[in-house]
């Protein structure tokens, strides 16, 4: 059971003796005859946090337990993969906007999409093998990287209108989509 009654009310609107924070709530509280909430959404301003702000969350509650939150600051190790990806998805971008993507911004305009709108769409040009291979090679990925990778693998892609971020704005994998009228995307 909470103990403050003061704080308690003024939080929840409740009574202390009515809210849990054990039984069928272990990982936050129960107010008796309202749904069970988790702390991290406590801390978050009644929402589940995602992302950044679960990690924000925790290191809160941590702070709140007297627990040494600095553990949780610790660097992710590199993921070579996701890096080639995005230096691919960079370089997609790089296409669409450059004497290359006329094309393929022509038909972003025929489909609606504003020319001011283009370069900070997320989307991009596959560029041609060749050119993906070159710009690789370049950044110090191996042909074994490269080959893992699998944006060779499909030698439909080049000319193709895509794109590769997720909802974190990461390279995770290619989606592409023909610019030509009545195709199916890949």
């Amino acid at each position: 059971m909470a103990t403050n009654d003061e704080h308690t009310h003024a939080s929840l609107g409740v009574r202390a003796g009515r809210v849990v924070a054990h039984g069928p709530a272990p990982r936050g509280f129960l107010v008796h005859g309202g749904e069970p909430t988790l702390w991290t959404a406590y801390v978050n301003g009644g929402v589940v946090p995602r992302g950044a702000d679960f990690v924000h969350a925790v290191k809160e509650l941590a702070e709140c337990a007297g627990v040494d939150p600095s553990p949780l600051e610790r660097a992710e190790p590199r993921d070579r993969k996701a890096e080639l990806l995005q230096e691919v998805d960079a370089l997609s971008r790089h296409e669409l906007t450059s004497e290359r993507g006329w094309r393929a911004r022509d038909y972003m305009e025929s489909r609606g999409i504003p020319s001011a709108s283009i370069e900070d769409s997320g989307l991009g040009l596959f560029p041609a093998r060749d050119r993906v291979e070159s710009v690789l090679t370049r950044a110090a990925y191996s042909e074994s990287e490269i080959a893992a990778s699998g944006v060779l693998a499909d030698s439909g892609w080049p000319g193709r209108l895509g794109g590769a971020c997720d909802e974190r704005g990461r390279a995770r994998t290619f989606w592409a989509r023909s610019l030509a009228e009545n195709a199916d995307s890949r």
